[in-house]
């Protein structure tokens, strides 16, 4: 009897110790690094203000300053760039964000011209959509669509917060509301998709989003919009060097004086807690989160549950790397390096 007894206590502990393994640590997961596109003859820009990559493996970049789109292969080769200056089809007068759909569809939001621009694979006109958003307007798919979330102001007769997450459609080309999550609480309401959160969505409309500037909170919304889970690591906050200050405000400078200028009289002290949040093809939480100044990079992996998987590590450097989003298996980062020159990397994940 007491044999079968210690038999079932070592199966118990074995058991336990096999699922602490599992949920503390994967390491298998690594990322290495394909595709680098830097400042070139052919693809010249400035700085980089986003970029996205297609379903086909192609690299769409849009460039800082420049009213125009670049088109890379899987390589990292210039293939084109479409688009010039003005408010007509295929014109832009400041496009900021951008992400590719199932369908290939190219979406490009344009604040000043209030609308997303819609381009084909060969990046050939197809519509404009009406949409005013604000800076902090951001693009996410899944396998099933496009969806965009912008700062929303108003409130319900009942005092209650709406978060709303709008769906681009076509057959006719629109953009509605979506789900619409209702909050009770107005705490909670400022505590995720604000203007510091990052969030993504999956397949099943699940959404995962980080806290406000300082929290490092991850929230969990079912597609009723309910929270089901809030989860994360605890982190000291972080300071922003002098040296990382004077290296963002010589990277604005060479977008425009008047961008470095802001930047002298407004960068904070203390940076947000979270760079970005994405979702990979293995439907794990990655979360970029922000460093001192020539630390390691380090992103956080978490399972859709809220378990903690492992920190995937890049080596110190004085570049500042901002992931951008991850595409299926790939991760995309904005390189500011020390002489405020952009280029951007793309990472694999292996594991």
């Amino acid at each position: 009897m007491s044999k079968i007894f210690i038999l079932i206590l070592l199966f118990s502990i074995t058991t336990e110790s096999l699922q602490n393994i599992l949920l503390d640590g994967d390491p298998n997961i690594e990322i290495v690094l394909d595709v680098t596109i830097t400042d070139g003859q052919n693809a010249y820009f400035p700085g980089i203000r986003d970029a996205a990559i297609a379903p086909n493996g192609q690299i769409l970049l849009i460039p800082s300053r420049l009213k125009k789109i670049y088109l890379f292969d899987a390589n990292g080769e210039y293939v084109k760039s479409a688009g010039r200056e003005g408010r007509g089809p295929g014109e832009f007068k400041s496009p900021s964000r951008l992400t590719v759909g199932p369908q290939q569809y190219t979406y490009i939001y344009d604040i000043q011209n209030a609308r997303i621009s819609v381009l084909d694979k060969s990046l050939n006109h197809v519509r404009d959509i009406n949409f005013r958003g604000g800076w902090n307007t951001h693009f996410k798919t899944n396998n099933d669509g496009v969806f965009i979330w912008t700062e929303y102001s108003g409130t319900y007769t009942n005092g209650n917060s709406p978060i709303v997450i709008y769906e681009v459609l076509n057959n006719p080309w629109r953009i509605e509301p979506f789900p619409i999550f209702e909050c009770e609480d107005w705490k909670i309401s400022q505590d995720f998709l604000d203007i510091w959160s990052r969030w993504d969505m999956t397949d099943d409309l699940q959404v995962f989003a980080t806290g406000d500037f300082d929290d490092f909170s991850i929230y969990h919304l079912n597609k009723s919009g309910e929270i089901v889970n809030k989860f994360g690591k605890e982190y000291d906050n972080v300071e922003r060097s002098e040296q990382e200050r004077e290296q963002k405000i010589e990277a604005a400078s060479k977008v425009s004086s008047q961008a470095a200028a802001m930047l002298k009289g407004g960068l904070p002290d203390r940076k947000p807690s979270f760079i970005e949040l994405s979702i990979d093809n293995k439907d794990r939480v990655w979360v970029h989160r922000n460093k001192i100044y020539g630390d390691p990079e380090e992103l956080d992996v978490y399972s859709l549950e809220g378990n903690f998987i492992k920190t995937v590590t890049l080596p110190a450097a004085e570049s500042e790397y901002r992931m951008l989003e991850i595409f299926d298996d790939k991760i995309l980062f904005k390189v500011t390096n020390p002489n405020g020159s952009q280029e951007l990397k793309v990472y694999r994940i292996e594991g």
